[in-house]
């Protein structure tokens, strides 16, 4: 899994998912910043708290479904592979032995 996941062909969207995945941390640091800059003599925001651990929570599902979506992709280009493997060996069946009669 790891040779398919680093492939040449998915680098650029690896960078998409990571640069999201900081992205949803980043946001989620602020809010509990927010949450934090309360008045004196008063508890945390609990809204702004929740707000927060629901950006770690979209980090995390992002890098979940990449993951899944990845694993999903390899087992279709796997079957996709085997199909052609099983259509050219018909094929090459098909074939006469000798085509020069």
């Amino acid at each position: 899994m790891l040779r398919y996941a680093l492939a040449p062909r998915w680098w650029v969207t690896h960078c998409i998912v990571a640069a999201v995945f900081l992205g949803c941390l980043k946001l989620g640091l602020w809010q509990l910043e927010v949450a934090q800059g309360v008045p004196a003599g008063t508890t945390w925001d609990v809204r702004n708290t929740f707000y927060a651990s629901q950006w770690v929570f979209f980090a995390c599902f992002g890098l979940w479904f990449w993951g899944r979506f990845l694993r999903d992709q390899r087992v279709a280009d796997t079957a996709a592979d085997e199909a052609y493997a099983a259509w050219a060996s018909q094929q090459e069946a098909a074939q006469p032995d000798n085509l020069n009669g």
